[in-house]
């Protein structure tokens, strides 16, 4: 079975089954792991093969969607967002500073894998903010203390530029 045939047979097991959303979803995230794969150097063969039937992926999918749509717990696939294929997707959007939503929907700052909603998190956040500060303060003062030092120096340059304006204008 190549990739066509498997998609087709996903969709139409899927039909009347499930919403459209959640049947557009599936179908995107087993295109897109199929093409994946391949690239990695899989055969498209292989790939599928492993997979199944798309009429057992299917099954997997309307008893996931009964069973939430019953208010259970589900075993099998939830939605693309749940997959452990798109755990591993996700591990390039885990580096460095950025803000996932929660459980609850609310926005979550996060360093890599780590929350910074804690108290840890925001105690280093402070010392992070007052190290910035430290530093453009220690900068600022360099530079006064450089001016201070050359003020005699500007002064003195001043004062001939202004005198030797003052001789050729006159």
């Amino acid at each position: 079975m190549d990739k066509a045939a498997f998609l087709k047979e996903l969709d139409n097991s899927l039909s009347g089954e499930v919403t459209d959303y959640v049947k557009k979803d599936t179908i995107n995230y087993y295109n897109k792991y199929i093409v994946d794969e391949v690239n990695k150097g899989k055969s498209e063969e292989d790939v599928i093969r492993s997979l199944g039937s798309g009429n057992v992926v299917a099954k997997t999918v309307i008893q996931t969607e009964k069973a939430k749509a019953e208010g259970g717990k589900s075993s099998g696939y939830t939605s693309h967002t749940d997959t452990a294929y798109n755990t591993y997707e996700d591990k390039n959007e885990d580096k460095g500073l950025h803000v996932n939503l929660n459980e609850k929907g609310e926005p979550e700052l996060k360093f890599g894998k780590h929350s910074l909603n804690n108290w840890a998190g925001k105690l280093l956040i402070v010392c992070i903010v007052l190290l910035i500060i430290g530093v453009v303060l220690a900068v600022l003062m360099g530079v006064v203390s450089l001016l201070i030092k050359l003020l005699p120096v500007i002064i003195v340059v001043g004062f001939i530029l202004w005198l030797i304006n003052f001789v050729f204008n006159t």
